[in-house]
């Protein structure tokens, strides 16, 4: 129990220097005097003094070692100084988001007003390009310098600078220098990460793909924004970050699954170790990665050794260890909740297992009671002890509590051991033998969906979440008072619980019975994935922007452009397709645009493409075009028939634009999609001009459903087009808060020219989705815009 003490008086020295400068390096001195001080008393008192000295002395060198913590770089002196260039080697992997990519550039060099000075430090770099770079890639950035800043909540500052970052570039304009030549384990590693990124992408329907992604690699960049918000806002974040959480799951699944076996208790640990480490390798290895697999590798080999004081004392161990290379990490916010995590998983698992055992029994008759106990208990024990454990800290940090996160992890955390097991298995099969994989990565789309859409339904809810504000001093009394009862229980039990004997005696036939289950939901997935013949049409939630999905009564899929944030056209057309389905019959590009054609290549990652149209413009990018079947550029007056008498007629643009003709939405691609009496009119962003081209040439025809172009944008509709269309219901894609939405579309002339025509919009229902037999046509019920509204 010595590091106990030695741990709280080492964290208690960096606290003290970090919060007086006074004592920081200019006092470096006065630090090892009291040093030697502490070490004279530890040989002069008597022996049940000694470990407060021992304390005494951690203190001194805690705060020695934060006194020579760096406070700035070379480069931060040329912070908001004006523009400048730095050259120098990626060192980070790109973190992809929505609004581009953001990577740390070690800094060899900087440019300014044309004077060049050897420097070095480490800049974060932010760019709207979703940039491909590699570590170790040789660039040269462009841009303004600045201090990261400071949030309501949050200090980017300091958040940076406790990794040696003190500069920000954002909006930089990037040009490459030089691949990465040099083979290291970092560009190993973010390989094989990337590897198996494609693999998940290329076998499993978003939003799936994405979430598997991030629960195994750590790579969130595929989650679209309102999935995320919802993994927040319901309390289910931990099952997407990499955290100590998922490691403990992990080991503790495979010791469970290698008991059967009879091993030892210690080669099982080892095993499970060494499961956790692949996991952390295939993650990337970075820092708060290795500091959550070493946590949950303490736990385990406690549990193997079954003395409950090792997990106090190695824990204290880890601490030391963690934040003598960086004493910084105890402000880490992921340190922070990892070992809180580790340490309520050592006081509450107990005490909340017995508590789910004896609920389990009353809930379920007896024989089911045994099963649903050795299945559950322990897994959502320790869900439960690291959630209450860090609750306060994640009040303190994010001032947000989520009144449905008990429930909501009650029903998802036993299905993340099998998503993680499944998950790893197929991952690892499709980096060896790509074909196997399927089957595997098929088994684990149930736990997957499951999660999915049990925290989409409770994000539904009503008060899914509360703003709920905590004082940083209570928040510091809860956790000394978690340390005493530790500290007082330590001597009394046993670290983690046995499993059932229930699970050990028919853990085969529980296995069996899961993949029969598993097999016969993947066949009435099949089986409901099937053709309804009719047609159907979505308004895909991706922004402000145009993107319109279509399967018709044949079961072909038509997208019509894509908007420019692939993790959300990723998303919405996995939620529609068949978790089998991988093609695209049809891919519409009705302009040009650069977003749309970015988003459009990342669905090259998993679906086959059938026929290309586009307008001719330009040259789309080659991944696209070798990727189709046949690519066509077609006018006004071409017609396309699909299966069970669905056609699509092309109404514009009236000829092929010149090579160098000026790209203007005058020459957007024009559909008119037809399936008996019911048809749609899809101009999308086909500007007034384009519109009295094809009103002129007669290719006009009625419509049951016309789209407004443009996004409603002030005089953006020509009035005869709703003349001649006769629409019954009218469409608009819409978002308010989009950044793209500058004008705050739609406008409300436009509106008003629909007089009562009804309106469905993007931002105002929930889903817009229209699906016809080919004489009537049915919406989902939910509110609809009156055009003047």
């Amino acid at each position: 129990m010595r590091l106990v003490y030695l741990a709280l008086g080492w964290v208690c020295g960096i606290v003290l220097a970090a919060n007086n400068p006074f004592l920081s390096s200019s006092l470096s001195l006065a630090w090892l005097i009291l040093s030697g001080l502490a070490l004279a008393c530890i040989w002069l008192l008597r022996d049940r003094w000694r470990r407060f000295t021992f304390a005494l002395l951690a203190m001194t060198m805690g705060g020695l070692r934060m006194s020579l913590a760096p406070t700035g770089s070379e480069i931060a002196r040329f912070n908001n100084q004006g523009g400048v260039t730095v050259v120098g080697a990626v060192s980070s992997a790109p973190e992809l988001r929505e609004s581009g990519a953001r990577f740390r550039v070690s800094v060899s060099a900087l440019i300014r007003d044309g004077e060049h000075y050897p420097i070095r430090g480490e800049v974060l770099v932010l760019t709207t390009a979703r940039s491909s770079l590699k570590p170790g890639d040789q660039v040269r950035a462009t841009g303004l310098l600045q201090r990261p800043g400071e949030f309501d909540r949050f200090s980017w500052n300091d958040h940076l600078a406790r990794s040696g970052v003190f500069s920000v570039m954002r909006d930089a304009s990037i040009d490459l220098l030089a691949k990465g030549q040099e083979v290291s384990l970092q560009t190993l590693l973010y390989d094989l990460n990337q590897r198996a990124g494609r693999r998940i992408a290329a076998w499993l329907p978003a939003p799936q793909s994405a979430l598997l992604k991030g629960i195994l690699l750590g790579d969130e960049s595929g989650l679209s924004p309102e999935l995320r918000e919802d993994f927040n806002a319901t309390g289910a974040a931990h099952v997407i970050a990499i955290s100590g959480f998922n490691m403990i799951v992990l080991g503790g699944t495979v010791v469970s699954l290698l008991r059967r076996a009879r091993l030892a208790p210690f080669a099982m640990a080892i095993f499970a170790i060494l499961t956790i480490m692949f996991y952390a390798i295939l993650v990337g290895a970075d820092a708060p990665v290795m500091r959550a697999a070493l946590m949950s590798c303490l736990l385990i080999t406690a549990g193997a050794l079954r003395r409950r004081v090792f997990t106090p004392a190695s824990l204290a161990f880890a601490v030391i260890v963690l934040s003598i290379g960086n004493p910084g990490v105890l402000w880490d916010i992921g340190f922070q909740l990892s070992a809180i995590a580790t340490l309520g998983i050592m006081l509450l698992v107990d005490p909340l297992g017995a508590g789910l055992q004896r609920l389990l029994y009353a809930l379920f008759p007896a024989s089911a009671g045994r099963v649903a106990q050795a299945l559950l208990a322990e897994s959502l024990a320790v869900s439960l002890a690291a959630y209450l454990a860090t609750l306060p800290l994640i009040l303190r940090h994010f001032g947000r509590l989520s009144l449905l996160a008990l429930p909501v992890n009650l029903l998802i955390v036993p299905a993340q051991a099998p998503l993680l097991i499944m998950g790893l298995l197929a991952t690892l099969t499709a980096l060896l033998a790509p074909l196997p994989a399927q089957l595997l990565y098929w088994l684990g789309l149930l736990p997957l969906s499951w999660t999915i859409e049990v925290v989409r339904a409770a994000a539904l809810l009503p008060m899914a979440s509360a703003e709920v504000q905590m004082d940083p001093r209570l928040v510091t009394a809860t956790y000394l008072g978690l340390l005493l009862a530790a500290l007082i229980a330590v001597q009394r039990h046993s670290v983690v619980q046995r499993l059932s004997r229930v699970l050990a005696s028919h853990a085969g036939g529980v296995t069996a019975l899961l993949l029969a289950a598993g097999l016969a939901l993947l066949l009435v997935a099949t089986r409901l994935g099937r053709p309804d013949d009719l047609l159907h049409l979505w308004l895909l939630d991706v922004g402000h922007a145009n993107a319109i999905l279509l399967q018709g009564p044949a079961g072909e899929h038509i997208l019509i452009d894509g908007g420019s944030s692939p993790s959300r056209l990723m998303t919405a057309i996995g939620d529609r397709l068949p978790f089998h389905d991988r093609r695209l019959e049809l891919l519409a590009v009705t302009v040009p645009d650069p977003g749309t054609l970015e988003s459009l290549q990342a669905l090259l990652q998993r679906y086959d493409l059938g026929l290309l149209l586009h307008n001719g413009q330009r040259e789309l990018p080659p991944a696209l075009v070798q990727a189709a079947d046949t690519v066509i550029t077609p006018v006004a007056g071409n017609i396309l028939q699909l299966g069970k008498g669905l056609e699509i007629d092309v109404l514009h643009p009236q000829s092929r634009p010149l090579p160098d003709e000026r790209q203007t939405s005058s020459y957007a691609l024009v559909l008119r999609v037809r399936f008996g009496s019911v048809s749609f009119l899809l101009p999308g962003t086909l500007d007034r001009e384009g519109q009295q081209q094809m009103l002129a040439s007669s290719t006009v025809a009625p419509a049951t459903v016309l789209q407004l172009p443009l996004h409603g944008a002030a005089r953006s509709l020509e009035a005869d087009l709703l003349l001649y269309t006769k629409a019954q219901l009218t469409l608009l894609h819409s978002d308010p808060d989009d950044l793209r939405n500058r004008h705050g579309n739609p406008d409300a002339e436009v509106l008003n020219l629909l007089g009562n025509t009804p309106l469905l919009r993007s931002d105002r229902t929930v889903s817009v989705h229209l699906w016809s037999d080919g004489v009537k046509l049915w919406r989902d019920q939910w509110p609809q815009e009156q055009a003047g509204n």
